[in-house]
């Protein structure tokens, strides 16, 4: 659930400075040079927004295993008991 939001927050941060960067192009007669390095830009920022999104998705994964494995740990502690 929090991989699918973070692709969709990704992609409407990508979306907004797409929508920037083609308002700035309109007002200023920019080269193809600049439309490139811009487009690069975008790209790596989408890439970064989504690695992101995926390390906190692995993080609420080892969150979850690491709750059930001191749940676990928890139970035999008392059957010891």
């Amino acid at each position: 659930m929090l991989f699918i939001f973070s692709i969709i927050y990704g992609c409407i941060v990508a979306i907004i400075i797409n929508l920037i960067s083609f308002l700035l192009i309109k007002k200023s007669n920019l080269s193809i040079i600049s439309l490139y390095f811009n487009g690069m830009v975008k790209l790596g920022l989408l890439i970064f927004l989504l690695s992101i999104g995926f390390y906190i998705f692995l993080l609420n994964i080892l969150q979850i295993m690491l709750s059930y494995a001191l749940f676990n740990f928890a139970i035999i502690l008392n059957f010891k008991r």
